[in-house]
């Protein structure tokens, strides 16, 4: 009976995991509503092994389909081009990330 009544959840859930549309950091830590700012979440994610040092996501996290990596180009006013790496996260990285929190906040490890 209870699944029965979580069925259109169930079906929304995985509607939006399955989505391919991807959101900035900045975005995910205002979304996930966690108490936690941009360069918070960027910490929180070093901290636990999800991201390097560069904020660039392990491969394990990209397979798995929490993120995604673009390049883009811009010019300097020198007129020198430089490549800017910038780390995105789907939809399946904002539920991933979120029990990540969850995990961590149940240990009673200091949050951020």
């Amino acid at each position: 009976k209870e699944l029965e009544l979580a069925q259109p959840k169930i079906e929304f859930f995985d509607q939006v995991t399955d989505s391919k549309d991807a959101i900035d950091i900045g975005s995910a830590s205002k979304v996930l509503n966690l108490g936690i700012g941009r360069n918070a979440m960027f910490d929180f994610l070093r901290t636990n092994r999800v991201l390097m040092n560069t904020n660039i996501p392990y491969q394990t996290y990209v397979d798995q389909g929490w993120f995604k990596v673009i390049e883009s180009k811009f010019n300097k006013p020198d007129g020198s081009t430089h490549i800017n790496i910038k780390t995105l996260v789907h939809q399946k990285g904002l539920d991933g990330i979120l029990r990540l929190h969850k995990k961590n906040t149940s240990k009673n490890l200091p949050q951020l």
